[in-house]
């Protein structure tokens, strides 16, 4: 998984995400997305984050928790989930998170 870019023209960092999240994915990569996560706000106290969901197919609840966690860690309204596809949305959806973190 490639770092956390910064998109200058939105002003937001952007963590991509690709493929099916399984629970062995998202287990293997939480560490990496945590550190990648406590350096930018080290960097940037009120940096915006988005994960971006275009290339993902498939969550799962260890995917959720991973975006849970990295909502609370970010400064209250700077995290987002940009390009879900329909039947991702439609998990977040039924999990209730789309009340609690911004999905476009």
């Amino acid at each position: 998984m490639p770092p956390i870019d910064y998109d200058p023209a939105t002003e937001i960092h952007v963590r991509r995400f690709q493929g099916k999240l399984t629970s062995d994915r998202c287990q293997a990569m939480a560490g990496e997305v945590e550190a990648e996560i406590n350096s930018l706000i080290e960097e940037d106290p009120e940096a915006r984050l988005a994960f971006d969901l275009a290339g993902v197919d498939f969550i799962v609840s260890a995917f959720i928790r991973l975006c849970l966690q990295a909502a609370r860690r970010m400064p209250k309204g700077n995290f987002t989930i940009v390009h879900c596809q329909p039947e991702v949305r439609k998990i977040f959806s039924v999990a209730g998170l789309d009340k609690l973190i911004e999905l476009s």
